[in-house]
């Protein structure tokens, strides 16, 4: 089996590339020409890489062409919100065009392979129901969750007009220690660590009673291959079905550090604050479970892990 990957350097494709090989797939990754997104990462010696510009059709076709994949993973993504609000046109073309030449590439030359479109839950917006399932209506709030929301719905098409095996994979938020410091658990972990070693004083965060359904980036990443192994393909909310706020996970880090009286070392900063958060984001993850999926890490142990390994490495 060959797997071909975008985003094969981010958190969740480092996991993915890690779990297929332990499946016996060849694995192949498109990176961007002249290096990869992430220079720390090591690339694994049965990986081969394709550079290549996911936004260009031609190189997409080109490369699709000279795997022949069995199945197709489009993970890469503009995610940082700093980055899509700047330029949300630059990340439209990464979000939301590159996987639809990902599809029309694999239509053309690769129809029998199965393709997992990551999407996001973020294109619920505030949601009209909680918990959020399948069938929950989109109200993309921002440049990212729009794109997303496009590349949804793209899927769809080429699975109905074109008869290909494309999954949506509606997901939230997952976390773990090879998350990116841009990100507020990462932010919260590194900082902790910081103040255990002595290095830093405080962590200036935002609203503090924002809530997500947070899993780790390990269970997620079972899901996404559990999808591409059903007969039919289909749309799924892979989440927990748990929701915790950013206050818990303050705490949770500043007690998995030893730490008491976390609420000492944070102060809220206006500049953090996001008029978008959705404080009803829960995820009904009944469907991604119906076909043998569950998580196994809970709450507290993600955010334990992290926090250990930036004491470890900070």
């Amino acid at each position: 089996m060959k797997a071909l990957i975008t985003g094969i350097t981010g958190m969740d494709g480092t996991y993915l590339t890690s779990f297929l090989l332990s499946k016996g797939y060849d694995v192949y990754g498109i990176v961007r020409r002249g290096g990869t997104a992430n220079p720390d990462w090591e690339v694994p010696p049965k990986v081969r890489l394709i550079e290549c510009d996911i936004t260009c059709a031609k190189e997409v076709e080109a490369a699709v062409e000279s795997v022949v994949p069995d199945e197709i993973y489009s993970l890469a993504a503009v995610s940082d919100y700093a980055i899509y609000t700047k330029d949300p046109a630059g990340s439209h073309l990464v979000n939301g065009v590159a996987p639809v030449l990902l599809m029309e590439a694999m239509r053309k030359h690769a129809p029998r392979a199965r393709m997992f479109q990551a999407g996001t839950c973020q294109a619920f917006g505030k949601p009209t129901m909680v918990p959020q399932d399948e069938t929950t209506p989109f109200n993309a709030p921002n440049p990212y969750a729009i794109s997303k929301a496009y590349s949804h719905e793209m899927a769809k098409y080429y699975r109905g007009q074109h008869g290909l095996f494309v999954v949506n994979g509606i997901l939230y938020n997952h976390e773990s220690p090879l998350r990116a410091p841009a990100f507020v658990t990462r932010k919260i972990s590194q900082g902790v660590a910081m103040i255990k070693k002595g290095k830093s004083k405080e962590i200036s965060l935002g609203n503090l009673d924002a809530t997500r359904d947070w899993g780790y980036a390990g269970d997620f990443i079972a899901a996404y291959w559990m999808t591409l192994q059903q007969q039919k393909a289909d749309d799924y909310v892979i989440g927990t079905g748990e929701r915790h706020t950013v206050r818990e996970f303050v705490a949770e880090a500043f007690s998995a550090a030893g730490i008491k009286d976390w609420e000492m070392y944070v102060r809220q900063d206006e500049r953090f604050m996001r008029g978008s958060d959705a404080d009803l984001m829960q995820a009904d993850p009944k469907k991604i479970m119906s076909i043998g999926w569950k998580p196994t890490v809970g709450f507290k142990e993600i955010v334990k892990m992290m926090v250990e390994n930036d004491l470890k490495n900070c």
